[in-house]
């Protein structure tokens, strides 16, 4: 692999009230998509995905699945990790993606809007990453600040290690793959955190 950039993240899910009289932290918006290297489809949205990605407060997470075609990399790679997120929305078809939970079409303006929902919006709750590079294995901390106006009660924390970008064009398997429509990788899942459910009461 080449060009392997790996990213921390974390996000507070269920939390129905994102605003409050007191909110004071910008509100970020999860943008999930579901995807595949062996779909045409998913090769045509992909650089509006990669586009939509560079969002100030988006976080992305891409999940790579064994259909139409297997040998996606990344599903290969952990193929329970990448069917979780997909099995549990039930997601039917690829390309699919959802903004903070909620299911939105395949389009640049769909995208907009419906992020612009909530990035219009401030939050009690501001998560911070950390991470220490110079130990073996990386450490890495995740701070949940609550100023007190939001129940917490039964939220869960999930928390993924993504690989920001990868070229595998000359990787072989990639190379070897008469299904591949794309080879550049960005955002993909690498594992989910403390389990592939990645949740964790805070």
């Amino acid at each position: 692999m080449k060009l392997l950039r790996t990213i921390f993240v974390a996000t507070l899910l269920c939390i129905v009230a994102g605003t409050s009289s007191y909110a004071q932290y910008q509100r970020k918006v999860l943008f999930e998509e579901f995807t595949a290297m062996t779909c045409p489809p998913c090769a045509s949205l992909k650089p509006t995905v990669e586009a939509f990605a560079k969002t100030d407060n988006v976080i992305t997470v891409t999940y790579h699945q064994n259909y139409p075609a297997p040998g996606d990399p990344y599903n290969v790679l952990d193929n329970a990790v990448n069917r979780t997120r997909h099995d549990w929305y039930g997601v039917s078809g690829i390309p699919t993606c959802f903004i903070n939970g909620v299911r939105t079409s395949n389009s640049m303006a769909a995208f907009q809007a419906d992020a612009a929902k909530y990035l219009s919006q401030q939050t009690p709750i501001l998560i911070t990453v950390t991470e220490d590079r110079s130990s073996t294995p990386i450490k890495v901390t995740v701070k949940v600040k609550n100023d007190g106006t939001q129940d917490l009660s039964g939220v869960n924390l999930h928390t993924q290690v993504l690989n920001y970008y990868s070229d595998l064009t000359n990787y072989p398997d990639v190379v070897n793959n008469q299904y591949k429509r794309y080879t550049t990788f960005d955002y993909c899942i690498m594992k989910a955190m403390p389990t592939k459910i990645g949740r964790a009461h805070v």
